[in-house]
């Protein structure tokens, strides 16, 4: 956007050099590698760390040449109890892979 309208919130520390994006919520036209880009820009930032929490912001910062440091970090694991049950079940009972799927401190089981 060309004017100086909120598009969204972040929250950031910058510490020697590295911009550290920890939550980010944009609106729906904005680009999130991009507003994370244009954070750095205005911190002086040298290095970008962004904590990503769906696959199709994982997606867009890739496409925008970000890399992944450490893939595991996100990773949601899981252990049927019943040799019956598959991973393909627990995928489409909790809705893996798709934007139903949230798994925070917030979830209680």
């Amino acid at each position: 956007m060309d004017d100086d309208t909120a598009v969204g919130c972040a929250i950031a520390t910058v510490s020697e050099s590295i911009l550290n994006v920890s939550d980010l919520l944009v609106d729906d036209r904005i680009n999130p590698a991009s507003a994370v880009t244009a954070i750095a820009r205005i911190a002086n930032a040298e290095y970008i760390q962004a904590r990503i929490n769906h696959r199709a912001e994982q997606q867009g910062f890739q496409r925008a040449g970000y890399k992944i440091a450490q893939p595991a970090w996100g990773t949601f694991m899981i252990k049927p109890l019943t040799p019956e049950v598959t991973l393909d079940d627990a995928r489409r009972l909790f809705g893996i892979g798709t934007d139903r799927f949230l798994i925070s401190w917030l979830d209680t089981t």
